[in-house]
């Protein structure tokens, strides 16, 4: 049966758009109208069934009444709204592909839409270090800016306290805590990961947990199930974790992605901590070190009066260059012949 999509506001040039956009996607399970007069539209739903009516903001309300859809949504010129209208709103202000992630989200259905790429062979990669301040977060995010140029790559964090929410400085509706949420009530299907997942300069990645409970109260099982639900629903060739430093935390997890990727720093303190991680290696009896784990030596953004690294920073040689070489040698091939944690020199 048809699902209708209609569209209503006076700002003709921004609607025409929207109109072009949504049209040009196929898959999407909708048919879409597009409409700038009352009467019109009220005619319209009269004789169509409307599934989701969405209007360029509350004013409208006023204009438009006789009309019947199912569900209503405004756009928004905001991004920051009260709680109690999150969830009949869609910032205005976005790319097209993230007003549609929004509007699958709260369209809610099973279609093929966005889950496509579901049956690819996704990898999971991680990028955990036990040492500090090793250009850890920094290479994380260049590998997954630099691997989307190619392919369709995910980023998201488990740290507790992520600065990439400082970085990207702005609201989310959805994040990752959202994501667990929905992972727990059973909920998680590819329109929900869809409609958490943002686009910045290049990245593609689901914004971190608002509450460092969030991640710290998941069992490892239950982590463990999350990862393989991102990674058979998310419709992403790969998907970069990235970690905080504690070993007991993540450890377990290892068993769960093709490649750990180990960001090292080459002092004494670096080498003791290393020491330590390889043998607790030997001791929990990873048969595969050979094969998954491999020690790096990224380049490390200099620290002027506490700036963070730019997203184009992270893009740009020699971070790309350095990203670049840990994809064709360990990502794109996919080398039987491990690292043997040796430090690759590329």
């Amino acid at each position: 049966m048809e699902k209708i999509l209609a569209l209503y506001g006076q700002d003709s040039a921004y609607m025409n758009r929207l109109n072009a956009f949504l049209r040009s996607r196929s898959g999407i399970p909708f048919q879409v109208y597009s409409f700038q007069d009352p009467e019109k539209l009220r005619q319209f739903s009269k004789r169509k069934d409307i599934d989701i009516l969405l209007s360029s903001g509350e004013e409208s309300t006023g204009k438009l009444n006789g009309v019947n859809a199912k569900d209503w949504l405004f756009l928004s010129e905001s991004e920051l709204l009260p709680e109690e209208k999150r969830k009949s709103a869609i910032y205005k202000y976005q790319s097209g592909d993230s007003i549609l992630r929004e509007l699958m989200g709260h369209y809610g259905d099973s279609s093929d839409y966005l889950s496509g790429g579901l049956g690819r062979n996704c990898e999971l990669y991680m990028v955990f270090s036990p040492i500090g301040r090793c250009g850890k977060t920094s290479f994380a995010l260049s590998l997954a800016c630099t691997l989307g140029k190619t392919r369709e790559a995910l980023y998201i964090t488990l740290e507790e306290s992520s600065w990439l929410t400082e970085l990207m400085n702005r609201s989310y509706r959805g994040t990752l805590t959202e994501a667990l949420y929905y992972f727990k009530e059973g909920t998680l299907d590819a329109m929900k990961l869809r409609s958490l997942c943002y686009e910045s300069e290049g990245l593609r990645y689901i914004p971190p947990v608002r509450n460092p409970e969030d991640v710290a109260a998941i069992e490892k099982k239950d982590m463990v199930a999350f990862l393989e639900a991102l990674k058979t629903r998310s419709g992403y060739d790969a998907i970069i974790v990235d970690t905080d430093s504690v070993i007991s935390r993540f450890g377990g997890l290892f068993p769960a992605f093709k490649k750990i990727f180990i960001p090292v720093r080459e002092d004494q303190a670096g080498r003791k901590k290393i020491a330590s991680f390889e043998a607790f290696l030997r001791n929990a009896d990873y048969q595969d070190v050979d094969k998954r784990f491999v020690k790096l030596s990224p380049p490390v953004p200099n620290e002027k009066r506490g700036a963070l690294p730019s997203l184009d920073m992270l893009s740009s040689p020699p971070f790309s260059d350095f990203a670049d070489a840990v994809i064709r040698n360990y990502i794109s091939v996919q080398a039987e012949t491990g690292a043997n944690l040796k430090q690759d020199k590329n």
